[in-house]
């Protein structure tokens, strides 16, 4: 059996894995854990541990193997004498990490604070160097004032056996101390007094709380601002295995995206927000109006000493007062400004040295620079320069004259470019875009080049709505895209960029353009490249330069040449309909690109895509804004989406394909059950419709059936009653001249039956019980034939009995339409030809509909529900993707309440008498929640005070508002709270005492860290 050695378990607890996960997987120790790259080991594992769990692994065992190798530099041979606290036994087998290492514990999670390469680890150093030295005897007899009397807070902080694996909260110990300070009331006095001279707080404020002025605080960059309850909600719900995105989506829909003709775009925009992970603050720093006159020449630039906001705004954000600057701004400056080192710095302004053409900006060799390369409508030399990618948005939305480079005198170096060229006139906006570039770059991980790229790509695809390129609710939403495609499908940066605008033929350093890494590989030296030109080519050409192309483009596109001429085709209609070419050019480059990728990354194949877009009520919509040119909605006043775009029809795409995953449809499979089509006729529908035709002989009404039943033959006035021409003429007959009923139903038949009866001239006797004598016959009739069109198509589709019945009003459909097309086929030698295509159609209907009543195990009682409320199931019973997700919610709470008997209980009671008290009796008990929970998700979900649950839709979302609960621990009034927190940092009016919004925030994240520490998450905070 395969030993585990004591570090591996302790990786184990620490990743929170069953005990013996990592042996199973043949991984013995922290070597062979770092055996591996970190890629590699993520790609290798990730279908056992998950993609985060993998890489959660590798980061925590190469941190184990740092603490390994610090305790064997300290208890091995020093200065030459051997260790006296590792005892050496001689063993047969190889040594073990046990016996090497005896000590416990030196395994811990990446970036934790007993990480040896951690700042905290670092500081523990100095602290116990700092004692060492205080124990040294000194010649003089002068006091000495220890450590622990200048900083007796210290102590508290120190690293020993226990905190050394003790998970904290982020920055909980630094906040401990920073706290003690701001509550100070002097030191909170000033630094309020500090932000109202820097314009940030109105006059009326007199003191904030502590976790508020960190908040509000922007300097030093690297540490502030810092929102702690964003930081407790955000940590809190990744524990429950779920994030501030999901738990909104999950308060705030009623209905799938995918199905929706309208759908919530204010419930769309709050969550690509929230699943950007930026707390308000950082959110508003980049969504904030420019302090500075971004739409200016610079010529005329507003000073900042003209407003109190601008001539705050440097010492606020940056540390240092306007005139610190000078006309150039020393890199030594810069860097304490910012927080950035040196290289970080290079990386910002996408440099490679001193030197104003020292760039680190290279470009594809194999794209023809013009139009297709974004010169941000500047001719500047030498090509290509940051301010064409990588460094875009510093350089300024509309003038790239003076160019952002390092530059060097007497040994300083200069950051050169933040002024005008003409005039030496200071250009202020660019350190306001600098401030936003370098926060964000913070909060989101991203290389400068890559997130410049992405912000860029989303002002792009605004199309002149932005004409200042300012970042806003877009640049926020983009970046909340990638977080959730990047967690769930890999998408890169560059990737998303593409979706939005193009495939960039630009990179820095020593990195290949993404154009080149897809379509002209180093790999692939030797080979004819792809070049981009703007040249014409026939993408249908199967010889020539043309067909060299096209099989370029597969290659680079990870596609077969038929699915490469489907997906042209759609690009060219896009563009220029009707004809077979497209250009070489980077635009049409792209819309391929984003047309194969996506479908990859969701994991599906090119055609199920583009099958799954016919069916979304906006697909139409969102493949032509791929194959064409991608576009973001306008913004309103408030700044948010006016309209669903590109990214809420991705996102709504890959709902529903991993709805149909969780559902175990496949694209095949709701393809089936949503397409009409008119399939061929065969013998196998000869042989049903013969079938039915020989058992009709035997049920049809006609002359004999009228005989022994004892109807009068006169009238009143002696006239002579043919009962079988009354009912098989006129305007309404109830018999057709082939003997069979015509009516829909037995209401309907008898209703029928009795009109004609009441209209002859008999005895009021006579009338009587001629209606109940025809009435019982005819409804025989009619039960007989219905009797079989359920039994002879039940056997054909394999559905139990009644199900055909139950389906005929769900088709618009009855069984005399359908007796009634095989009567006029009866006839001897009927052959498949002979059976007309509108038969064929019903038959293909009834066979889709038994695939739902078979997927979702529907009964004749579920059937006829559909029927009787259509409201409580969306309106129609027809087949749509609309109906599916209400097939699905009834299902599941078929299976909730147990037995389907209370299911069709509840909606036949609550259309009729239930009270609203009654209404959350019954759901508590079929939800096993309590009833004032009920009552309040009831409001919830339905929009009302009375919150009458009336619909399946509505009751879907209460058992997911149930399960959302029970995975967090919150209350349904935490939920909604929690879903409706602000997305960015409020500006305070001039009658402010408070922030209000943080102090809601602040109220959510203590609720959420309070589930954490309930050790039950039923018990809901």
């Amino acid at each position: 059996m395969t030993q585990t050695t004591l570090p591996l378990k302790t990786l184990e607890t620490s990743c929170r894995l069953k005990s013996g996960t990592l042996a199973a997987l043949e991984l013995t120790s922290l070597q062979a854990i770092l055996a591996y790259t970190e890629n590699d080991f993520t790609d290798r594992f990730r279908a056992k541990l998950g993609r985060d769990g993998a890489r959660a692994v590798y980061r925590t065992a190469q941190t184990g193997q740092q603490q390994l190798i610090k305790l064997y530099r300290k208890t091995h041979q020093r200065n030459g004498q051997a260790p006296q606290n590792i005892k050496v036994e001689e063993e047969k087998d190889s040594p073990t990490w046990n016996a090497q290492f005896p000590e416990k514990g030196t395994v811990v999670p990446p970036g934790s604070i007993g990480d040896s390469s951690s700042p905290a680890s670092y500081a523990t150093s100095l602290y116990v160097l700092a004692t060492e030295l205080e124990g040294i005897e000194r010649q003089d007899d002068s006091p000495r004032t220890t450590l622990a009397i200048r900083r007796p807070d210290l102590g508290d902080t120190l690293l020993n056996d226990v905190t050394v694996n003790q998970p904290l909260p982020k920055l909980d110990i630094v906040n401990g101390i920073l706290q003690s300070s701001l509550d100070n009331a002097s030191n909170n006095q000033k630094l309020v007094n500090q932000l109202k001279q820097q314009g940030i707080l109105p006059d009326s404020v007199t003191r904030l709380p502590s976790d508020t002025l960190l908040s509000r605080l922007h300097y030093p960059g690297n540490a502030l601002p810092y929102h702690e309850p964003h930081d407790q909600v955000v940590t809190g719900l990744s524990e429950h295995k779920t994030n501030l995105a999901a738990l909104t989506q999950v308060v705030g829909a009623s209905r799938p995206a995918f199905s929706n003709d309208t759908p919530d775009i204010i419930l769309s925009a709050r969550v690509l927000q929230q699943a950007a992970g930026l707390s308000p603050s950082v959110v508003r720093i980049m969504t904030d109006a420019f302090v500075f006159n971004t739409a200016s020449t610079h010529e005329n630039a507003v000073s900042p000493a003209q407003s109190v906001k601008q001539s705050g705004f440097f010492p606020y954000n940056f540390g240092f007062r306007v005139p610190d600057m000078g006309t150039r701004c020393q890199l030594s400056l810069f860097t304490q400004a910012t927080g950035l080192s040196g290289d970080e710095t290079m990386q910002l302004l996408c440099v490679a040295g001193i030197g104003e053409h020292n760039t680190s900006v290279v470009a594809s060799t194999h794209v023809k620079k013009n139009d297709d390369i974004s010169t941000n409508e500047q001719a500047i030399q030498p090509f290509p320069a940051p301010c064409h990618y990588g460094a875009v948005f510093i350089h300024g939305g509309s003038d790239t004259s003076s160019r952002l480079f390092l530059s060097g005198e007497n040994g300083t170096g200069y950051i050169t470019g933040l002024t005008q060229p003409k005039n030496k006139t200071p250009l202020y906006d660019r350190y306001d875009r600098i401030n936003r570039m370098v926060r964000l770059q913070r909060g989101t991980g991203l290389p400068f080049d890559q997130l410049d790229n992405l912000v860029m790509a989303a002002i792009h695809a605004e199309r002149g709505n932005n004409p200042s390129r300012e970042m806003n609710t877009h640049t926020v939403r983009t970046l909340g895209f990638y977080q959730r495609w990047h967690e769930a499908y890999d998408l890169k940066a560059e990737d998303l960029a593409a979706f939005l605008h193009e495939v960039t033929p630009f990179a820095v350093g020593t990195a290949l353009p993404q154009f080149d890494r897809l379509f002209n590989p180093r790999t692939r030296a030797g080979q004819t490249p792809l070049l981009i030109d703007n040249t014409p080519f026939d993408f249908s050409a199967t010889d020539g330069a043309d067909a060299v192309t096209v099989r370029q483009l597969c290659a680079g596109l990870a596609i077969s040449e038929a699915e490469f001429q489907i997906l042209a085709d759609k690009v060219s209609t896009a563009r220029k309909p009707n004809i077979r070419k497209l250009t070489r050019s980077l635009s049409v480059v792209s819309a391929l690109y984003r047309l194969s990728k996506i479908p990859a990354l969701l994991g599906i194949r090119v055609a199920e895509m583009l099958t799954l877009l016919e069916l979304m009520p906006r697909g139409k919509t969102l493949l032509d804004q791929l194959a064409g040119e991608p576009q973001l909605a306008p913004l309103d006043g408030k700044g948010q989406p006016t309209e669903p775009d590109l990214l809420d029809d991705l996102q709504a795409l890959a709902d529903m394909v991993n709805w149909l995953k969780a559902q175990r449809l496949s694209v095949a499979d709701v393809t089936l059950l949503l397409t009409p089509v008119t399939p061929p006729a065969s013998q196998a529908e000869v042989a049903l419709i013969n079938d039915i035709n020989q058992h009709l002989n035997n049920i049809r009404f006609d002359a004999d059936s009228l005989n022994g039943l004892g109807l009068p033959v006169v009238d009143t006035k002696g006239n002579p009653l043919n009962w079988l021409t009354l009912l098989t003429t006129g305007s309404d007959p109830v018999v057709d001249s082939a003997g069979l009923t015509t009516s829909k139903d037995e209401t309907a038949l008898q209703k029928v039956v009795t009109n004609i009866v009441n209209a002859q001239k008999v005895s009021d006797d006579a009338r009587d019980s001629t209606a109940n004598i025809l009435n019982s016959t005819l409804t025989g009739v009619l039960r007989s034939q219905q009797t079989l069109i359920d039994t002879q198509l039940g056997k054909v589709l394999k559905v139990s009995h009644g199900v055909v019945l139950a389906m005929l009003p769900c088709l618009s459909l009855s069984s005399y339409t359908l007796l009634k097309a095989c009567q006029d086929l009866n006839k001897p030698g009927l052959s498949p030809a002979d059976i007309p295509d509108n038969l064929m159609k019903q038959f293909n209907e009834f066979a889709r509909y038994s695939l739902l009543v078979t997927r979702y195990r529907l009964t004749p009682a579920t059937l006829r529900a559909m029927q009787t409320y259509p409201a409580a199931f969306g309106g129609s019973c027809s087949l749509s993707l609309s109906l599916l997700p209400v097939m699905a919610d009834y299902t599941a709470w078929r299976h909730a309440a147990g037995k389907e008997d209370e299911v069709l209980q509840y909606l036949h009671d609550v259309n009729a008498s239930l009270s609203v008290d009654q209404i959350a009796s019954r759901l508590a008990i079929q939800l096993h929640w309590s009833k004032e929970e009920v009552q309040k998700a009831s409001v919830l979900v339905t929009g009302s005070d009375d919150g009458r649950i009336t619909t399946v839709a509505q009751m879907g979302h209460l058992m997911r508002l149930r399960a959302c609960a029970d995975k967090t621990g919150l209350s349904i009034n935490l939920l909604q709270q929690i879903a409706e927190l602000t997305i960015t940092e409020a500006v305070l009016d001039d009658k402010a005492t408070g922030d209000t919004d943080f102090d809601t925030w602040r109220a959510a994240g203590l609720a959420v860290m309070a589930t954490l520490n309930s050790g039950d998450s039923k018990d809901h905070a």
